[in-house]
């Protein structure tokens, strides 16, 4: 992956183009957005793959629904989509669903009389329904003497966010899809859903040691209007309940609060009056939806404004001295901080062995959004 037209020429390590996450890392901790993003390095997410699934998905629903108007037809193609994305196969070319692995497992196949503690006839505890194990399958079962069932079964890395998690949350977000994106006039007249929308904008900030102008971009999920206002709309998918303190989390935020920014700076004729955040609570038995306006006014966009360029300005320093410390305040929340207490002669040995080679490029445009590109961007 090219990521040279992120970077400046000359300064390699000072980034140019600024998304949501690279300003979150940053934020969070320079040497955490060293590692992250400016090295590539990535500790493996269920989290980022699902949502990233969900939103493909969504894509799709709203893309069907606004040219078809068919709401089962476009709930059709979005459960679709999310089954596609999320089988491949193995090394082997097998099958291989995403989200965990199959595994050889046993348990006792009940068939010989058991006695419990008190001498009563019961069922032997290691052939309970949904008992199963993960060791060395015995010969026997030693509590009762009954031969020993094996199967190869699915383990799921994470008992929520999983395959059947997936499709729970696309039928439900599909169900009931909230605000409506909109078809607009795009490049040559051609219309186009206010879906995935790829931004690229200046924020009028150049570099004090070179001539690099910076540029802020990412994808918007999409934008809805609700009434005669505009919203940007966010998708997020969490364990936890849908309850205002889970809402109030997210002010401030630097993604939501870089989409309005955005919006509100590139399609000024849609009224944009900030974000509306839908949120999908995941249960192992199914899941709950929620929903919370965010309402911007221009001297907060004005003061997040002044808060990115002071942001750049700070990487810009790190990246000359060639050194991004750490902000030892964020360790304790940090998935990186194993490699942070070792000794830095060993660091890097241990980073390259234990985590996963991911580039981060912010100025890469995901292959399904590229005809919104072509026809928002240029308004």
């Amino acid at each position: 992956m090219d990521r040279s037209e992120m970077f400046s020429k000359e300064v390699p390590a000072l980034q140019v183009a600024w998304d949501a996450s690279s300003f979150y890392a940053l934020q969070f901790c320079p040497r955490y957005y060293k590692i992250t993003i400016l090295d590539g390095w990535r500790v493996s997410s269920v989290d980022l793959d699902f949502g990233t699934m969900v939103h493909g998905a969504m894509e799709v629903f709203w893309n069907v629904f606004l040219r078809t108007r068919d709401k089962v037809a476009a709930q059709v193609a979005a459960l679709r989509a999310v089954m596609e994305a999320s089988w491949g196969e193995d090394e082997e070319g097998r099958p291989k669903p995403w989200g965990g692995r199959y595994m050889e497992m046993w348990r006792c196949s009940g068939t010989e009389p058991f006695k419990n503690e008190k001498g009563n006839k019961a069922k032997c505890p290691f052939s309970h329904v949904g008992k199963w194990f993960l060791s060395d399958p015995p010969s026997t079962c030693g509590s009762c003497g009954s031969p020993i069932q094996v199967e190869s079964r699915w383990v799921p890395q994470d008992k929520v966010k999983d395959r059947y998690g997936l499709v729970r949350a696309v039928f439900a977000l599909t169900e009931e899809p909230g605000p409506e994106p909109r078809l607009v006039p795009g490049r040559d007249g051609v219309e186009v859903a206010t879906v995935e929308i790829p931004f690229r904008l200046p924020l009028h900030c150049k570099a004090q040691t070179t001539d690099d102008q910076f540029i802020l971009c990412g994808t918007m999920d999409r934008i809805a209007w609700v009434g005669e206002e505009g919203f940007v709309v966010d998708l997020k998918t969490s364990k936890a309940g849908m309850t205002e303190m889970y809402f109030s989390w997210m002010a401030p935020n630097a993604q939501f609060d870089l989409y309005d920014l955005a919006a509100a700076s590139t399609y000024p004729d849609f009224n944009i009056s900030g974000v509306l955040v839908e949120g999908v609570q995941l249960l192992q038995s199914g899941v709950n939806l929620g929903q919370h306006l965010f309402r911007k006014t221009r001297e907060q966009r004005e003061e997040l404004t002044r808060d990115l360029k002071a942001l750049v300005l700070e990487a810009e320093r790190y990246a000359v001295d060639g050194y991004w410390p750490m902000r030892r305040s964020s360790c304790r929340m940090c998935k990186l901080r194993k490699f942070c207490s070792m000794p830095p002669e060993y660091r890097e040995q241990h980073i390259e062995a234990e985590l996963d080679f991911r580039p981060w490029n912010p100025l890469r445009v995901r292959k399904s959004t590229k005809g919104a590109a072509a026809g928002l961007d240029k308004r």
